[in-house]
């Protein structure tokens, strides 16, 4: 028989994230509201939120686990029984740092009437906006923002940190390396105020077994861990 190749409907793309709820418990254990949505937040706010479960039966149904679909969201409160026709509020956090976007996660619950799918869930929605220009950058060291602070090189080759000056003053970032054929350059050479380059490194040594090592910064006004770049080489 001839084998056909087919696209996953959205539908289908939706249930492999996003489990479809299980038929065992449909009904039994109800949020209220189903959909919390926490509006335009700024991204350095914790938001407190919380929602309540409602149990529609005539037994108690124990709660096993409450389970979030981002590490954004702290729940605060532990899985428990909820008696018949009884009420548990069920509190949480959401922490947006580094966010800067329209964002959608989910809360499933889980009960002893299932014990691989969950038995309802919530939708957590909201828009976060970041009052950091540059959000983008996580690392810092002083006053330089960075996209990250290591780097892999495969055998000769070279690799790029997105960097940005934070500051109101230019700044010449360099580095010295004990390591031969391992060098450190920024593009441009003088990283103007409020403007965006390149941190390049480059190795055009020759190497027998991976080496790791360290660059620090220089150029700018940070400790010494935080001017620190690790560098692996790999043959």
């Amino acid at each position: 028989m001839a084998q056909h190749n087919t696209l996953l409907t959205r539908q289908q793309l939706d249930s492999l994230i996003n489990p479809t709820q299980s038929t065992r418990g449909a009904g039994a254990l109800v949020a209220e509201p189903t959909t919390i949505d926490l509006g335009t937040i700024a991204s350095e706010e914790l938001i407190n939120f919380s929602f309540r479960l409602r149990n529609t039966t005539e037994k108690a149904i124990t709660i096993t686990d409450l389970r979030s679909s981002c590490g954004c969201i702290k729940i605060l409160t532990q899985p428990s029984v909820v008696e018949s026709n009884g009420l548990l509020k069920v509190e949480a956090r959401f922490n947006p740092a580094g966010r800067n976007s329209s964002f959608r996660y989910t809360i499933k619950v889980y009960t002893e009437l299932d014990s691989e799918l969950p038995t309802e869930r919530v939708t957590i929605m909201g828009d976060v906006i970041s009052s950091d220009e540059w959000y983008y950058l996580p690392e810092q060291a002083g006053a330089l923002r960075l996209s990250r602070k290591w780097v892999t090189i495969n055998g000769q080759g070279k690799e790029r940190i997105v960097v940005a000056n934070s500051s109101d003053s230019p700044l010449q970032i360099t580095s010295r390396s004990t390591v031969k054929g391992l060098t450190l350059r920024c593009e441009p050479e003088i990283l103007e105020p409020r403007s965006e380059g390149d941190i390049i490194i480059s190795y055009s040594g020759e190497i027998s077994n991976e080496l790791n090592t360290m660059l620090i910064l220089e150029g700018v006004e940070a400790t010494p861990s935080e001017r620190m770049i690790k560098v692996t080489i790999k043959r």
